[in-house]
C-alpha cells in the first residue's frame, strides 16, 4: 500500500540568520556577558603587541586566536548551530563536522557539549540519517596511495526521479585525499559517455590516475579506462579492481550525498540537479574522520572562507612556504590513513550491537525500507518515520507501536531491528510546541503550512497537507473541500505543480 511520507523536516533553510545578522546580535549581546564585559574592561588598557593566544578586542568583538568569543546566549548560540549545520552550505554533518565548523570562527565555554546536544537533538538528522549498525563480513582495507589523485574510485547512484533529464550521480573519490565530484548523469550512461564526463569534469582538474577502483565490475572499468586512453591519446595502465566492500568509499561517499539531498530535495524530488553543487561543496569542505581534516584543505593546503567570515587563515603564506605546508600535509595524510584504517578495520569487525532495552512511553523511529510512500523515489525518501511511542512490550526485541492514521494499513508490532531511540530536543530555542486550533465561523480548524502532494480517490482530489506547528508524521490527506480557506497556497502548489493535479483529472470521450 501507499503511505504519505511524513513530508519536509520542520527546520527551513530560509529561517538560518545570514553571517552579518549573526555578527550584529554577537556585538549587541556581548557587553551584557560578565565574562566579555570583563575582558573588555581589561583590554582597554593594554598597549602593544600581545602574545597569539591573548584576547583582543575589535569592533566591538572579543576575539582568541581568530575566533569570535560568543557570550553566553542560547538564541545565539542556535542561530550559528543554524548556519553551520542545518543550511545548504553545511548539509547537516554530524558532531564532529558540525564541531569542526563553528571552530574555525567561534568559540565558547563547553561549546563541544552544546553542539553534541543540538545534533543529536536534530529531527532532520535524525529521520535521514541511516543506522551506523555493522554489517557481516571483515572489512580489507586497499593500499594507501602514493599522492593525490594517483588512486582514485568512482560509483553510479542509480534509480534516482528525474531532475531536468538526470537520473544519475557519478561520484568520483580521491582516496588518499577522500576530495569528490558529484556529476549528474543517466543510469544508462555507456562506458563511453562516462569517459567523456570524467576528461571534462575530473581529469581536466587532477591528471591521469595510477588506479581505478569501483564496484560496478572489473569489465565496465576495463572499458572505461580504454575510453579514457583513446580520448586522451595515452596509454593508461590504471588497475581494474573489482573490490566490492573492500574500502567502503564509495559506499561511504554515495550515502553522504544521498544524505544531503534527503535534506535540502523538494517533496517531489525533482531539485536535487540543482544540489549537487553546494552539496559537494559541504562534503569536501567538512572535516574527514580519517584523514584529520577536510579534503579542500587535504587537496590545496588551506580552508575555504565559509559563508563571508574568514577562517583563522586569513593570511596567506609566500607560495614557496604554502607548497611547503601542503607536501608535509599530504605526506602525513598517508600515515594518518594507515592507522585510520586500523581502527575502523577494529571497530567494523567488533561485532553486532546488543538488543537494546526500552519501556513504555519511549518514543522510535521506525525504518521506513518496507514501507511504501507516495514520494517519486525511495533513494530521496526519508530513511526514517515518526517517532512513534511505544505503547506495548511484547518481548525483548518485538515492540508495538502507536501509528497514526494515515498508516493504518500498516501492522504496528515490529522488531528492534527497523527501530531507532528517537533522542528528543534539549534545545529550548528550537523546540517548536504543537499549536492550538485556531476557530474559524465557531469550528477548529489547524493552519495549513504547505501542500505537499496530491491524489484521486474515488471522484475526488485530495492534497497532502503539512500542518503549521506539527512534526511531518501528522501530515494527512485533506480533499480539496477542506481547503476554502488556503486558497492561496492552493493556487501556489496547482501553478507551480500544474502536471499534479492535470494528472488525476477525468478526460471526457467525444
Amino acid at each position: 500500500m501507499g503511505i504519505e511520507d511524513p513530508g519536509e523536516p520542520e527546520e527551513r533553510a530560509d529561517a538560518i540568520l545570514p553571517d552579518t545578522e549573526l555578527l550584529s546580535l554577537i556585538r549587541v549581546a556581548t557587553p551584557k556577558d560578565p565574562r566579555l564585559a570583563e575582558l573588555i574592561d581589561n583590554l582597554k588598557g593594554q598597549t602593544g603587541r600581545q602574545d597569539e593566544s591573548a584576547f583582543i578586542s575589535v569592533d566591538g568583538l572579543v576575539y582568541r586566536r581568530g575566533r569570535i568569543e560568543v557570550p553566553a546566549n542560547d538564541n545565539i548560540k542556535t542561530a550559528i548551530l543554524q548556519s553551520r549545520h542545518n543550511s545548504l552550505l553545511a548539509g547537516h554533518p554530524g558532531r564532529a563536522k558540525t564541531l569542526a565548523l563553528i571552530r574555525r570562527c567561534f568559540n565558547w565555554p563547553l561549546m563541544k557539549r552544546f553542539v553534541n546536544r543540538y545534533v543529536d537533538g536534530c529531527s532532520s538528522c535524525q529521520r535521514v540519517k541511516p543506522s551506523l549498525l555493522k554489517p557481516y563480513g571483515a572489512l580489507e582495507p586497499l593500499p594507501i596511495p602514493a599522492g593525490p589523485w594517483t588512486d582514485i574510485s568512482y560509483d553510479l547512484i542509480t534509480d534516482l526521479p528525474k531532475s531536468n533529464g538526470h537520473d544519475c550521480i557519478l561520484t568520483v573519490v580521491d582516496r588518499l585525499t577522500k576530495m569528490a565530484h558529484f556529476l549528474a548523469c543517466h543510469k544508462s550512461v555507456t562506458a563511453d559517455q562516462l569517459a567523456d564526463l570524467m576528461t571534462r569534469q575530473v581529469w581536466k582538474l587532477h591528471g591521469t590516475p595510477k588506479t581505478i577502483v569501483s564496484d560496478r565490475g572489473s569489465i565496465f572499468i576495463s572499458q572505461v579506462t580504454k575510453e579514457l586512453n583513446k580520448r586522451l591519446g595515452i596509454r593508461l595502465c590504471a588497475s581494474t579492481a573489482y573490490h566490492p566492500r573492500t574500502d567502503g568509499q564509495s559506499e561511504i561517499v554515495n550515502k553522504a550525498v544521498e544524505q544531503y539531498l534527503r535534506h535540502f530535495v523538494t517533496y517531489r524530488q525533482d531539485n536535487w540537479d540543482n544540489l549537487l553543487a553546494t552539496a559537494e561543496f559541504a562534503y569536501n569542505n567538512s572535516e574527514h574522520v580519517s584523514i584529520g581534516m577536510s579534503p579542500f584543505k587535504a587537496n590545496y593546503g588551506f580552508e575555504p572562507t565559509f559563508a563571508g567570515i574568514p577562517s583563522s587563515e586569513q593570511c596567506l603564506p609566500q607560495v614557496e612556504a604554502r607548497l611547503q605546508e601542503l607536501a608535509k600535509v599530504q605526506e602525513e595524510l598517508a600515515a594518518g590513513l594507515e592507522g585510520a584504517q586500523e581502527v575502523m578495520k577494529a571497530q567494523f569487525d567488533r561485532g553486532v550491537c546488543s538488543t537494546p532495552k526500552w519501556t513504555v512511553g519511549d518514543s522510535v523511529w521506525l525504518n521506513g525500507r518496507n514501507i511504501s510512500t507516495t514520494r517519486p523515489s525511495a533513494k530521496l525518501a526519508h530513511r526514517w518515520l515518526g517517532p512513534f511511542p511505544i505503547v506495548e512490550k511484547i518481548s525483548h526485541s518485538v515492540y508495538k507501536l502507536t501509528l497514526p492514521p494515515s498508516m493504518r494499513g500498516v501492522y504496528p508490532v515490529f522488531h528492534v531491528s527497523v527501530l531507532r531511540k528517537h533522542k528528543p530536543d534539549s534545545i529550548v530555542g528550537r523546540q517548536a510546541a504543537q499549536p492550538d486550533p485556531v476557530v474559524v465561523e465557531g469550528e477548529d480548524e489547524w493552519e495549513v503550512e504547505e501542500i505537499l502532494d496530491c491524489r484521486k480517490r474515488g471522484k475526488r482530489l485530495e492534497y497532502l497537507i503539512g500542518w503549521k506547528g506539527y512534526e511531518p508524521q501528522h501530515n494527512s490527506w485533506e480533499p480539496e473541500d477542506h481547503l476554502k480557506n488556503s486558497k492561496q497556497l492552493l493556487d501556489e502548489f496547482n501553478t507551480a505543480f500544474p502536471q499534479a493535479a492535470m494528472r488525476h483529472k477525468r478526460t471526457r470521450r467525444l
